[in-house]
């Protein structure tokens, strides 16, 4: 359903349900760290967020271990994407070879703000892939990740992770869709499962051995 939805192939859009918004960022950034680890040679991510995203955003930061930097925003509640650009600078004058995870918010929890994604993957192409560095983006869509695809914020038939370079999406199914349980979803790609997953051992012999 949700691949329609957003306009993706079911053959490669993979997810799961989830036990709410917090669960599908914390996992969403698990995977990208050890992703991003992957492919810049165990360097640990820079989590890059703006001053408004949900709490939870920094719980899981700090239950995976990875450092934080905190993006301005503008009055109306997005990130400030000219101080994104001057952290990214920092980063590649002092951290060079540091990777950048990047959270974005379409729908913050106060005021339902959305960051503007195609401006963010342009700077995030611009001041770390163009200097051979590697980026992974995260969207926070606890609210609004229901309705982005028949509001069509960033215009009509856009594949959030083909065109913008997103890798997961954390939706709630308790803010919006009213779910009398608490829940939520997680999507991500076929392609980014494997490559996240590549170094990690998961055989288990009671589940292999059999």
């Amino acid at each position: 359903m949700f691949a329609r939805l957003y306009q993706c192939s079911e053959q490669t859009l993979r997810g799961y349900v989830t036990n709410g918004g917090t669960e599908g960022n914390f996992t969403g950034f698990w995977w990208s760290r050890d992703y991003l680890k992957d492919v810049s040679g165990g360097r640990a991510p820079i989590l890059l967020t703006s001053d408004q995203t949900h709490y939870s955003v920094g719980k899981a930061a700090q239950q995976l271990g990875m450092e934080g930097r905190l993006i301005r925003t503008t009055r109306t509640g997005e990130s400030d994407c000219s101080d994104l650009a001057a952290k990214l600078d920092k980063i590649a004058s002092d951290e060079q070879d540091r990777p950048v995870l990047m959270n974005v918010n379409l729908g913050t929890t106060q005021t339902g703000a959305l960051d503007d994604l195609p401006q963010v993957h342009s700077i995030l192409v611009e001041k770390v892939m163009s200097r051979g560095g590697h980026f992974s983006i995260h969207v926070d869509a606890a609210l609004l990740g229901a309705v982005l695809p028949i509001i069509n914020p960033f215009g009509e038939g856009v594949d959030y992770f083909q065109d913008y370079g997103v890798q997961t999406i954390a939706i709630s199914g308790h803010t919006f869709f009213g779910s009398i349980c608490i829940c939520g979803l997680l999507l991500t790609t076929a392609p980014f499962l494997v490559a996240c997953s590549r170094r990690r051992d998961v055989s288990l012999r009671y589940l292999t051995g059999l």
